[in-house]
């Protein structure tokens, strides 16, 4: 059993963050010493975990809540909770997917401003992509133009 500040530490979770959680029941009540305090079980600590890689993930914290509900509710919610995690996982391939394409962008940028720091200046790159046949803003300099490429 853990307190609330070990549960913390094993977290990432602020204290706040768990109490808030416990709240909002989107973690059931967790258990309590003679005092009061709250104690952490591992089972609390691996459904948090879940929590996490939920929240991570882009699902708001109103439908982990949901989720977490029908995981308390046992086996008759199985089907259920996996159309949840299929749903979810489309929705986090499809932010991958968008991510990786933004990432592709980056790249062709450094690729731009490293030929320019080896040039000494963005004109020389730029003027050696007009000389192309056709010109290609997207394999020589992307976002060429009056804006340049800062």
């Amino acid at each position: 059993m853990y307190t609330i500040r070990e549960a913390a530490e094993k977290t990432g979770f602020s204290a706040y963050t768990l109490r808030y959680y416990e709240r909002q029941n989107i973690l059931p009540p967790v258990a309590r010493d003679a005092s009061g305090n709250r104690m952490y079980s591992e089972d609390d600590l691996n459904l948090l975990e879940t929590i996490r890689c939920l929240k991570n993930t882009g699902m708001h914290v109103n439908d982990i809540g949901t989720f977490i509900a029908l995981c308390r509710e046992g086996d008759s919610t199985l089907e259920q909770r996996r159309q949840v995690m299929l749903e979810h996982k489309a929705q986090v391939e499809e932010r991958i997917a968008q991510m990786m394409h933004e990432l592709e962008h980056i790249e062709r940028k450094l690729d731009y401003y490293d030929r320019a720091c080896q040039a000494g200046s963005e004109q020389k790159i730029q003027a050696a992509c007009c000389r192309v046949v056709r010109y290609d803003p997207c394999r020589c300099a992307p976002a060429c133009g009056s804006d340049g490429n800062k």
